[in-house]
This record gives C-alpha cells, structure tokens and sequence, in this order.
C-alpha cells in the first residue's frame, strides 16, 4: 500500500546539509514548494474525482431500479 504524504507533512519536511558536497537549500526549498503545488492539486482532483463517482453511483442506482421496474435485469 503507498503511503501519501499529507501537504502538511511535505511542507515540514526539512535536509540536512552535508558539508561542502551538500544540497543546495534554494534548489531543494524550490522543489519543495512545487511538490507542494502539486500534491495540492492532486488533492483537490482526487476530491472532485471521488465527488464526481459518487454522483454516477447514484445515477447507476436509479437506472437500474428503473430497470427493474419495467421486469428487465440488472
């Protein structure tokens, strides 16, 4: 199973420099900052998603209890 990580816990997320060879902190903060950008995103796509299936079980719901009535299968 993946585990996410919440936009939260990537915002906290945090390097240690390892002396001269490290990394440098404006590249990594950068790309913490995008990353954060878009696990957002993706955050928000996956709730409108998951709305959006909801809506369709519905629809699947009543159309086969439509169905049903009218002595077809389902």
């Amino acid at each position: 199973m993946i585990a996410w990580v919440t936009d939260d816990e990537q915002r906290r997320a945090s390097f240690r420099l390892s002396g001269p060879g490290g990394y440098d902190k404006d590249e990594v903060d950068a790309f913490i900052d995008l990353m954060e950008q878009e696990l957002a995103q993706l955050a928000d796509e996956n709730l409108d998603l998951k709305a959006a299936l909801k809506e369709q079980d519905l629809v699947i719901a009543q159309l086969r209890s439509e169905l049903g009535k009218q002595g077809g299968t389902a």
